[in-house]
């Protein structure tokens, strides 16, 4: 059975109860925890995972890292105190200021697609990491290396601009046939059945998963660091402010 990723409806939840399906031993001496529902978000959409503790009161599980694979997330980390088992009741706690950077982060992505998108670039999004200190964007395009630092400086502002205009997001599923009537950029990997969340900001369409601000004021200041150029990909670096 899949397991319920309650944050991708919600991007504020940071807190859910849940019950124990599974506990393993992994290889390296950790401990990977599924449940039958989790607050907890996995690395996905380029963007890093949360952590925090699963807990019944008494017992506490620290949550290193989250990964999903096909359909299951695994909470994987270490037991501070006490021990737990298979069908018991507990409460999943996220760290709230870690998901609100990596929110903050993530959704710095997609304003540079709103910004790429309304400068007319004619960029296309092949690829994205949301992580500290190491976030860019990658596009499919063209553009000169003695434009580089004119457009970048364009970028940034127009990216700044679009975030004082304090958007509000919300989430939308569709299926695949659905995305093309609202989405701006279809990506490839998007699956070709079930639902899929559509992220909006404002009226520019996202399909992806992951967490995002409630509003784009949230993000804070946005900086353009870089511009690389690799044959047709052009790199995007860019930081937020904290």
């Amino acid at each position: 059975m899949k397991t319920p990723i309650l944050c991708f409806d919600d991007f504020t939840l940071v807190t859910a109860p849940a019950h124990i399906v599974e506990i393993r031993t992994l290889n390296d001496g950790k401990t990977s925890i599924i449940l039958d529902q989790t607050a907890f978000c996995p690395d996905t959409a380029g963007q890093m995972c949360d952590t925090g503790i699963i807990t019944d009161g008494q017992a506490t599980f620290a949550v290193e890292s989250v990964t999903y694979k096909d359909g299951i997330l695994h909470h994987i980390g270490r037991f501070t105190h006490g021990s737990l088992a298979p069908k018991a009741g507990v409460e999943c706690r996220v760290d709230e200021q870690r998901r609100l950077l990596n929110s903050r982060i993530h959704s710095a992505g997609h304003i540079i697609d709103m910004a790429v998108d309304a400068l007319n670039l004619n960029w296309e999004p092949i690829a994205y990491n949301h992580a500290h200190g190491n976030a860019h964007v990658d596009y499919e395009g063209s553009i000169l290396e003695g434009n580089k630092e004119d457009i970048r400086s364009h970028l940034e502002a127009k990216c700044n601009a679009l975030i004082e205009q304090k958007m509000a997001t919300y989430v939308m599923i569709a299926d695949k046939q659905e995305l093309g009537a609202f989405t701006h950029h279809l990506a490839q990997n998007v699956p070709s059945e079930g639902k899929i969340y559509v992220v909006m900001y404002g009226d520019f369409a996202v399909p992806c998963n992951g967490t995002h601000v409630q509003n784009t004021e949230q993000i804070g200041k946005l900086t353009i660091r870089d511009i690389k150029i690799h044959g047709n990909v052009i790199r995007v670096d860019y930081s937020i402010s904290h």
